[in-house]
C-alpha cells in the first residue's frame, strides 16, 4: 500500500530583506510534487522574516491539508484510491503525470461534462490513456446531452482499445475497483468534493466518496 511520507524541503532567502541569507527547513504531508511546489510559493510570497519559523530545526507543517477531493488519497482502505477534481486537459496532464510513477498501474474513471466545450473531450481522453493502464469513461454531469454522444466526441482520434464506457458512474467506480492490485491505484477524476450529478435536467445526489465507502467500508 502507498503511504504519503513526510516530505522535507528547504527555502533559502536572499539578502534583500534584512541583509542576511537564511535557510529554513520545512516538512509536510502534501502529495504529489506540484502541491509541495505550491506550498513553497505560498510561503515565499508572504516572507517577512519568518519570525514564526526556526532556522535551527525542521518546521513541521504536517497539519496542512488540501480541500476535500483535491489530490485526496483516501485513508484506511485496503487499496489505493485517489479522488481529484481535475476536469480539463491542463489539470489532467498536471495531475496524472505527477502521480503515475508512484504506482505500478493506474486505472482512471472520468467523464466529460455535457453542454460544455466539446473540443476538450478528446484531449482529456488522450491524456488519460497515455497516463494509465485502463480508462473507464463514465458520466459527469451529462446535462441534456446523450452520454454516448459525449463518449463518441471523446473517442474522436483516440485509440480506445483500453477504454471501457460505463454510463452509470457508480457502476463504473465499482467495476474499476476490481481492477487494481496492492501497488496500483484507482484515480477518480472530475467531481472531487461534489455531491450531485446533473442528468437530463435533473439534479440527483451522487458522491464519489460515498461510493468508495460503500465498496470498502
Amino acid at each position: 500500500m502507498f503511504c504519503i511520507q513526510k516530505t522535507i524541503f528547504e527555502i533559502t532567502t536572499d539578502k534583500s530583506f534584512d541583509g542576511m541569507r537564511r535557510k529554513y527547513k520545512f516538512s509536510c504531508l502534501l502529495f504529489p510534487e506540484f502541491n509541495i511546489n505550491n506550498l513553497v510559493f505560498a510561503i515565499s510570497s508572504i516572507y517577512k522574516g519568518y519570525d514564526e519559523f526556526s532556522e535551527h530545526k525542521v518546521n513541521d507543517l504536517s497539519y496542512l491539508k488540501l480541500p476535500r477531493g483535491r489530490s485526496e488519497l483516501i485513508n484506511d482502505l485496503p487499496k489505493n484510491i485517489i479522488i481529484d477534481y481535475a476536469h480539463n486537459p491542463d489539470s489532467f496532464k498536471l495531475f496524472l503525470s505527477s502521480i503515475k510513477n508512484y504506482f505500478n498501474n493506474l486505472v482512471i474513471v472520468f467523464g466529460c461534462g455535457g453542454n460544455r466545450d466539446k473540443t476538450k473531450r478528446p484531449e482529456m481522453l488522450k491524456i488519460a490513456t497515455e497516463n494509465s493502464n485502463q480508462v473507464i469513461f463514465t458520466s459527469d454531469n451529462s446535462r441534456s446531452e446523450s452520454f454516448y454522444d459525449i463518449f463518441k466526441d471523446a473517442s474522436n482520434g483516440n485509440k480506445i482499445d483500453d477504454v471501457l464506457a460505463i454510463e452509470d458512474r457508480k457502476d463504473a467506480i465499482i467495476y474499476a475497483s476490481t481492477l487494481i492490485g496492492d501497488n496500483d491505484c484507482l484515480v477518480i477524476l472530475g467531481k472531487g468534493h461534489e455531491e450531485t450529478q446533473e442528468i437530463d435536467g435533473k439534479i440527483i445526489r451522487f458522491s464519489d466518496h460515498e461510493v468508495i465507502n460503500e465498496i470498502y467500508k
